[in-house]
């Protein structure tokens, strides 16, 4: 019996390994498809809620090419303890801007879990951003988009365009 959410990361756990790498694959290729159609890789924030953000942070961070951002709602970093041997041998993703956003209320994903592992990424010289969000549980909030938009904005700015390509 678990004593508490705290002692979750001190289980023996069983991920998917396979299953993940399988994901993180899938999202290299779908990101791949979108540079191969023109869109510069610096112009692409990859972001999810729960296990899309846990993937959106896998899977940014080990990308070969630089993102302008990663957004990771109510989510933790899968395959935390193998993550340092996954970076791309480019590095490409160690100074994109990531955001971490949680609630502290999170019963599914406890936040003490996802805040250690946002340290973790720090640490390891990620440029990450920790936020937690007062009474919200395993969710999203105003507040929270709040902070979102103005993180998506300056990472993505408009692009200058000619009245013909307008």
């Amino acid at each position: 019996m678990i004593a508490s959410a705290d002692d979750v990361d001190t289980l023996v756990r069983q991920e998917d390994v396979e299953g993940i790498k399988l994901s993180q694959a899938y999202f290299h290729e779908l990101i791949q498809e979108e540079v191969d159609s023109g869109i510069p890789a610096d112009r692409i924030v990859l972001g999810g809620f729960s296990q899309g953000g846990a993937m959106s942070l896998l899977s940014g961070l080990t990308f070969n090419a630089k993102l302008a951002g990663i957004i990771s709602l109510s989510a933790w970093l899968v395959l935390y303890q193998s993550f340092p041997n996954m970076i791309s041998p480019t590095d490409a993703n160690r100074q994109t801007p990531v955001i971490m956003f949680h609630g502290d209320q999170d019963t599914f994903v406890p936040t003490n879990r996802a805040k250690r592992h946002a340290e973790r990424l720090i640490e390891l010289g990620y440029d990450v951003t920790w936020k937690s969000f007062h009474g919200m549980g395993h969710s999203t909030s105003p507040e929270e988009w709040d902070d979102v938009e103005p993180f998506l904005r300056a990472r993505l700015p408009p692009i200058a365009c000619t009245k013909d390509e307008a």
